[in-house]
């Protein structure tokens, strides 16, 4: 891991370990006293012309941090440390694994009291970075999923004409007709119901488990999935078209998760859980649109910066730097410190592809 990301993430251990000291917080020289500066523990301080509070050498700065939270780990010991802390330590420093082991459950999630997404999450994108290969909590946070009941999913079929299509799934055949202006008449079955002014086929969600294949008849046709919240008119389009000749057979089938301890969506955990397996190439393509339609319920926790991290699409990148305030920080969850760590990771560090 590069020493930017790192930087990235002793941001968010110093909340704890090195915030502690005495002085103003500061982001910018701007916000100190006449004579002092904004140092490189965001501290205002006099001004002496130290690396810390005026060099322009950020690998310099970089290094000091270093060398700070490295003293601040050993100070207070690692047995002292939270298990956010001794995450964090772990992955800026190499130290803490001992610890952080023994606050497992099995070695398979976090903490061993009481499991959770997010905590099983950060300490397995700890653990990855720093050369482990730790398969057993991976497989447990896979295994902690459910379908989010809050999301609806669409079938879209287009033809380029007037056409007859069938449509089978669960060992039945229904046919439908698309007219000139797109819309659908016809018998979808008991999954589908023709909606969205007949532009679209909602899918039940009992049938989120079917695979619907299509067939038009006299027409080329394309056929996708759309998705968005149950109480919002926002339209999310899949990633995949797929595109048919007349007579061809093309399916479609809802793949839709959430991560969760119980039937509740876990948002936090879910976007945590998505990082660390991404990092170990898992597959994490049936959790993107749970996490991008619920994205505006959960802006406290800075989703862009995790979505732009998985997906690389501008859109979040725009979203993301939007927040930032004139100072420079971003501050949605009331935490600077750890709100600015957060949206940086993207941007200064490499994306988890």
């Amino acid at each position: 891991m590069k020493k930017g990301v790192l930087l990235i993430l002793i941001l968010v251990l110093s909340l704890h370990l090195i915030f502690a000291d005495v002085g103003d917080d500061c982001t910018s020289n701007s916000n100190c006293s006449s004579g002092e500066v904004c140092g490189t523990n965001f501290k205002c301080a006099e001004s002496t012309g130290d690396i810390s509070t005026t060099s322009a050498d950020e690998t310099a700065k970089i290094n000091l941090a270093y060398s700070c939270l490295n003293g601040k780990i050993d100070d207070k010991g690692c047995g002292s440390l939270t298990l956010e802390q001794k995450i964090f330590s772990y992955l800026a420093t190499g130290k803490c694994n001992f610890e952080l082991m023994a606050d497992s459950k099995d070695n398979q999630c976090w903490p061993k009291s009481s499991c959770s997404i997010k905590e099983t999450a950060q300490a397995v994108l700890a653990l990855s970075q720093r050369g482990s290969s730790p398969t057993t909590a991976a497989n447990w946070l896979i295994s902690q999923n459910t379908t989010p009941s809050d999301l609806v999913w669409y079938l879209q079929i287009e033809t380029t004409h007037t056409s007859s299509c069938d449509i089978n799934y669960g060992g039945s055949s229904h046919s439908i007709r698309i007219d000139e202006n797109r819309k659908i008449s016809g018998s979808p079955g008991n999954c589908l119901a023709i909606a969205q002014d007949s532009y679209w086929l909602r899918i039940s969600s009992n049938c989120y488990n079917e695979e619907f294949k299509v067939k038009c008849h006299e027409s080329d046709f394309l056929i996708n999935l759309l998705f968005k919240k149950e109480t919002s008119s926002t339209i999310h389009v899949s990633e995949r078209t797929q595109s048919g000749s007349a007579e061809e057979e093309k399916s479609e089938k809802v793949n839709s998760l959430c991560f969760s301890i119980g039937n509740s969506c876990d948002y936090e955990g879910s976007l945590w859980a998505v990082i660390a397996l991404n990092n170990m190439n898992y597959n994490i393509d049936a959790f993107v649109p749970y996490l991008i339609t619920m994205a505006d319920d959960n802006e406290k926790f800075l989703p862009e910066s995790f979505l732009w991290a998985i997906t690389g699409y501008e859109d979040f990148r725009t979203t993301l730097l939007s927040k930032q305030k004139s100072d420079g920080y971003w501050k949605e969850s009331g935490d600077k410190f750890y709100d600015t760590a957060l949206a940086l990771f993207p941007i200064t560090g490499e994306p988890m592809q």
